[in-house]
């Protein structure tokens, strides 16, 4: 399963085959907790293919990703992760959302902050 968190090599190699022109990717985080700007950001993409109204469609309920991930781990009935697993987990992924971040002109942030730290055991 760590395959699916290390987003930066595929990227990168989309970034290569396309160019960095063409590709638009956007955080689920920002696609969840900030719709209208995710949209407008989707729309200047494709170059104002999409009117504005449906930029600006109605926003969906306001949540947070961390309270959609609790839920679902929660529905899942999955056993919290201990805290020493989630430092290791982290360490490891720390270098390549760090080289996402730089690839895609992101600011340098912990933008993949766990969304269960509270659930988590020792």
């Amino acid at each position: 399963q760590i395959i699916r968190g290390l987003y930066h090599p595929f990227v990168e190699d989309w970034h290569a085959a396309f160019g960095s022109k063409a590709l638009l990717v956007l955080r689920v985080e920002d696609l969840i907790e900030r719709p209208a700007e995710a949209r407008r950001s989707l729309v200047a993409f494709l170059g104002g293919a999409v009117s504005a109204a449906a930029a600006d469609a109605a926003p969906l309920p306001p949540r947070s990703y961390a309270a959609l991930h609790a839920e679902s781990l929660q529905a899942a009935k999955a056993v919290p992760m201990r805290n020493d697993t989630r430092r290791a987990a982290e360490a490891f992924y720390r270098p390549f959302n760090l080289a996402l971040a730089s690839l895609l002109g992101w600011p340098v942030r912990e933008a993949w902050q766990h969304s269960s730290a509270a659930s988590a055991r020792v």
